[in-house]
């Protein structure tokens, strides 16, 4: 489910009365979990509450498929230099082993329409936007070629990776992991 904004505030209220007294006064705001963009409105107003407070200086950052986002998202995301994570495992055929939506459609293609106003983003703001990539069973032996994938097809500079943490690997797995 969605966060209330009535919730966001008092959490963020909260953390603001214990930072005030710090020297550093700044805040970081995540957006992810499930698809923040769902609902875009809340992070407006969530963004909008934390620029009126003036004594902290807030930072934001948004963890996302990339699917739903537009222009309108990233021209707000532009003007409060969001740092912008996308998720992408690389080529088509290895995203959509994992990345399917309720239709049971992969999201590879979505994703891809959406990388040049990602790099319109990054033109505007100079800020690079970071690619998530998780491996699992199933995919880790294209660990390798993903990456070169991304910086050398996507042209993506900052990419982050993980392993998929839910897995217990085999030995022939940790093996492919290591070649990797």
């Amino acid at each position: 489910s969605t966060m209330s904004l009535h919730i966001a505030i008092r959490s963020i209220s909260q953390v603001v009365q214990k930072v005030i007294k710090e020297r550093d006064k700044q805040i970081v705001i995540n957006f992810l979990g499930g698809e923040p963009l769902i609902d875009f409105t809340l992070i407006q107003e969530i963004v909008d509450y934390c620029e009126r407070i003036k004594e902290i200086k807030f930072k934001y950052t948004i963890s996302t498929n990339g699917i739903l986002l537009d222009e309108e998202m990233v021209r707000f995301f532009s003007k409060y230099c969001f740092a912008i994570k996308i998720s992408l495992d690389g080529r088509e055929y290895v995203n959509d082993v994992n990345r399917v939506g309720f239709g049971g459609e992969g999201s590879y293609k979505f994703v891809n329409r959406k990388i040049p106003l990602l790099n319109e983003y990054q033109k505007m703001t100079r800020k690079i936007v970071q690619v998530t990539s998780v491996f699992t069973a199933d995919t880790i032996e294209y660990y390798s070629d993903t990456i070169e994938y991304l910086v050398s097809v996507k042209n993506f500079r900052y990419i982050s990776t993980t392993l998929d943490t839910n897995t217990s690997w085999s030995n022939d797995e940790k093996k492919i992991i290591k070649y990797e």
